[in-house]
Protein backbone atom coordinates (compact mmCIF):
# COMPACT_ATOMS: atom_id res chain seq x y z
CA UNK A 1 0.00 0.00 0.00
CA UNK A 2 1.67 3.06 -0.75
CA UNK A 3 -0.55 5.11 1.47
CA UNK A 4 0.43 3.41 4.31
CA UNK A 5 -0.60 6.25 6.81
CA UNK A 6 -3.82 6.33 8.95
CA UNK A 7 -6.26 8.78 8.28
CA UNK A 8 -7.53 8.82 11.91
CA UNK A 9 -3.89 9.38 13.60
CA UNK A 10 -1.78 10.46 10.50
CA UNK A 11 0.79 7.10 12.03
CA UNK A 12 1.87 5.00 9.49
CA UNK A 13 -0.59 1.98 10.17
CA UNK A 14 2.36 -0.71 11.13
CA UNK A 15 2.80 1.84 14.09
CA UNK A 16 -0.43 1.47 15.43
CA UNK A 17 -1.13 -0.83 18.52
CA UNK A 18 -1.73 -4.42 17.24
CA UNK A 19 -1.52 -7.85 19.05
CA UNK A 20 2.47 -8.37 20.09
CA UNK A 21 2.70 -11.91 18.33
CA UNK A 22 5.97 -14.22 18.59
CA UNK A 23 9.24 -13.05 17.25
CA UNK A 24 9.51 -16.00 14.51
CA UNK A 25 5.78 -16.42 13.28
CA UNK A 26 4.46 -13.15 14.22
CA UNK A 27 0.38 -13.71 14.79
CA UNK A 28 0.36 -16.90 12.76
CA UNK A 29 -0.01 -19.21 16.32
CA UNK A 30 -3.32 -17.02 17.66
CA UNK A 31 -4.75 -16.95 14.13
CA UNK A 32 -4.29 -20.43 13.51
CA UNK A 33 -5.70 -21.64 16.94
CA UNK A 34 -8.78 -19.31 16.87
CA UNK A 35 -9.14 -18.15 13.64
CA UNK A 36 -12.45 -15.96 14.37
CA UNK A 37 -12.19 -15.51 17.66
CA UNK A 38 -8.46 -13.96 17.08
CA UNK A 39 -10.25 -11.45 14.36
CA UNK A 40 -12.85 -10.65 16.59
CA UNK A 41 -10.35 -10.20 19.94
CA UNK A 42 -8.30 -7.81 17.61
CA UNK A 43 -11.24 -5.90 16.26
CA UNK A 44 -12.57 -5.43 19.75
CA UNK A 45 -9.12 -4.68 21.65
CA UNK A 46 -7.52 -2.45 18.61
CA UNK A 47 -10.16 -0.93 16.43
CA UNK A 48 -10.36 -0.21 13.22
CA UNK A 49 -7.18 -1.11 11.78
CA UNK A 50 -4.95 -3.25 13.48
CA UNK A 51 -1.37 -4.22 12.34
CA UNK A 52 -0.23 -8.12 12.19
CA UNK A 53 2.21 -9.83 11.18
CA UNK A 54 1.74 -13.10 9.55
CA UNK A 55 5.32 -15.09 9.87
CA UNK A 56 7.70 -12.37 8.09
CA UNK A 57 5.17 -10.74 5.93
CA UNK A 58 3.35 -7.83 7.58
CA UNK A 59 -0.56 -6.86 6.54
CA UNK A 60 -2.79 -5.40 8.59
CA UNK A 61 -6.82 -6.18 9.62
CA UNK A 62 -9.63 -3.51 7.87
CA UNK A 63 -12.51 -3.58 10.11
CA UNK A 64 -14.65 -0.42 9.95
CA UNK A 65 -16.85 -1.01 6.65
CA UNK A 66 -16.17 2.48 4.94
CA UNK A 67 -12.51 1.47 5.28
CA UNK A 68 -13.23 -1.23 3.24
CA UNK A 69 -15.04 -0.09 1.20
CA UNK A 70 -11.79 2.37 0.52
CA UNK A 71 -9.48 -0.60 0.34
CA UNK A 72 -12.07 -2.69 -2.51
CA UNK A 73 -13.09 0.79 -4.32
CA UNK A 74 -9.50 2.05 -4.39
CA UNK A 75 -7.70 -0.02 -6.82
CA UNK A 76 -4.74 2.68 -7.44
CA UNK A 77 -4.18 2.97 -3.98
CA UNK A 78 -3.51 -0.94 -2.32
CA UNK A 79 -1.37 -3.60 -4.63
CA UNK A 80 -1.84 -7.14 -4.37
CA UNK A 81 0.79 -9.09 -1.96
CA UNK A 82 4.30 -10.83 -4.09
CA UNK A 83 2.55 -14.40 -3.82
CA UNK A 84 -0.76 -12.82 -5.61
CA UNK A 85 1.53 -11.36 -8.38
CA UNK A 86 3.46 -14.32 -8.61
CA UNK A 87 0.01 -16.67 -9.33
CA UNK A 88 -0.54 -14.84 -12.51
CA UNK A 89 2.44 -17.22 -13.74
CA UNK A 90 0.30 -20.02 -13.21
CA UNK A 91 -3.37 -18.84 -13.41
CA UNK A 92 -2.47 -15.69 -16.22
CA UNK A 93 -3.76 -12.45 -15.70
CA UNK A 94 -7.18 -12.92 -14.27
CA UNK A 95 -9.33 -10.81 -11.60
CA UNK A 96 -7.89 -12.93 -9.05
CA UNK A 97 -4.28 -11.72 -9.92
CA UNK A 98 -4.52 -8.43 -12.12
CA UNK A 99 -4.26 -4.88 -11.27
CA UNK A 100 -5.03 -1.68 -12.53
CA UNK A 101 -6.70 -0.78 -15.55
CA UNK A 102 -6.74 -4.33 -17.03
CA UNK A 103 -8.37 -5.84 -13.46
CA UNK A 104 -11.15 -2.63 -13.47
CA UNK A 105 -11.57 -4.22 -17.29
CA UNK A 106 -11.74 -7.26 -16.32
CA UNK A 107 -14.70 -6.78 -13.43
CA UNK A 108 -16.90 -4.67 -15.42
CA UNK A 109 -17.04 -7.68 -17.85
CA UNK A 110 -17.89 -9.95 -15.29
CA UNK A 111 -20.17 -7.46 -13.47
CA UNK A 112 -23.33 -9.18 -14.72
CA UNK A 113 -22.92 -12.69 -12.97
CA UNK A 114 -22.98 -10.82 -9.63
CA UNK A 115 -26.12 -8.87 -10.45
CA UNK A 116 -28.77 -9.13 -7.55
CA UNK A 117 -31.27 -11.12 -9.27
CA UNK A 118 -28.63 -13.33 -10.79
CA UNK A 119 -27.62 -14.06 -7.34
CA UNK A 120 -30.84 -15.01 -6.24
CA UNK A 121 -31.20 -18.20 -8.54
CA UNK A 122 -27.64 -19.38 -7.46
CA UNK A 123 -28.68 -20.74 -4.19
CA UNK A 124 -31.31 -22.67 -5.95
CA UNK A 125 -28.71 -24.45 -8.29
CA UNK A 126 -26.66 -24.89 -5.09
CA UNK A 127 -29.78 -26.67 -3.74
CA UNK A 128 -30.25 -29.11 -6.96
CA UNK A 129 -26.55 -30.18 -7.34
CA UNK A 130 -25.97 -30.65 -3.58
CA UNK A 131 -29.37 -32.86 -3.61
CA UNK A 132 -27.92 -34.35 -6.74
CA UNK A 133 -25.06 -35.40 -5.05
CA UNK A 134 -26.22 -36.30 -1.57
CA UNK A 135 -28.55 -38.90 -3.49
CA UNK A 136 -25.41 -40.99 -4.97
CA UNK A 137 -24.09 -41.42 -1.45
CA UNK A 138 -24.90 -44.89 0.59
CA UNK A 139 -25.04 -45.07 4.07
CA UNK A 140 -21.87 -46.97 5.46
CA UNK A 141 -19.95 -45.60 2.17
CA UNK A 142 -16.63 -44.34 2.48
CA UNK A 143 -16.11 -40.96 0.30
CA UNK A 144 -13.21 -38.89 -0.79
CA UNK A 145 -14.77 -35.55 0.74
CA UNK A 146 -12.52 -33.12 -0.72
CA UNK A 147 -12.93 -34.28 -4.39
CA UNK A 148 -16.38 -34.66 -3.54
CA UNK A 149 -16.75 -30.68 -2.84
CA UNK A 150 -14.74 -30.08 -5.63
CA UNK A 151 -16.81 -31.28 -8.17
CA UNK A 152 -19.77 -29.59 -6.47
CA UNK A 153 -17.99 -26.48 -6.51
CA UNK A 154 -16.84 -27.28 -10.05
CA UNK A 155 -20.54 -27.98 -11.40
CA UNK A 156 -22.35 -25.49 -9.09
CA UNK A 157 -20.04 -22.70 -10.61
CA UNK A 158 -20.18 -23.75 -14.23
CA UNK A 159 -23.50 -24.15 -13.65
CA UNK A 160 -24.13 -20.41 -12.47
CA UNK A 161 -21.76 -18.90 -14.52
CA UNK A 162 -21.80 -20.26 -17.90
CA UNK A 163 -25.24 -22.37 -17.85
CA UNK A 164 -23.40 -25.61 -18.45
CA UNK A 165 -23.15 -28.63 -16.61
CA UNK A 166 -20.04 -30.48 -16.56
CA UNK A 167 -19.50 -34.42 -16.91
CA UNK A 168 -18.07 -36.71 -13.97
CA UNK A 169 -14.88 -37.15 -15.59
CA UNK A 170 -14.49 -33.24 -16.70
CA UNK A 171 -15.04 -32.63 -13.06
CA UNK A 172 -12.26 -34.97 -11.90
CA UNK A 173 -10.07 -33.83 -14.65
CA UNK A 174 -10.27 -30.13 -13.44
CA UNK A 175 -10.06 -31.07 -9.54
CA UNK A 176 -6.94 -32.87 -10.25
CA UNK A 177 -5.65 -30.16 -12.45
CA UNK A 178 -6.38 -27.52 -9.37
CA UNK A 179 -4.72 -30.34 -6.94
CA UNK A 180 -1.85 -30.20 -9.12
CA UNK A 181 -1.34 -26.31 -8.91
CA UNK A 182 -2.01 -26.27 -5.15
CA UNK A 183 0.60 -28.21 -4.46
CA UNK A 184 3.01 -25.66 -6.17
CA UNK A 185 1.93 -22.97 -4.71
Amino acid sequence: MPQETSQKTGKNIFELEGPPGNSMVGNLGELGEDPLGFLVRCDRDYGDIVPLRLGLTPACLVTHPDLIEQVLKGRESFVKSRGFRALHMLLGKGLLTNEGDSWFRQRRLIQPVFHRRRIEGYGQIMVDYTEQMLATWEPDQSRDIHLDMMRLTLNIVMKAIFNQDVSTGEAETVAHALDCCYELV
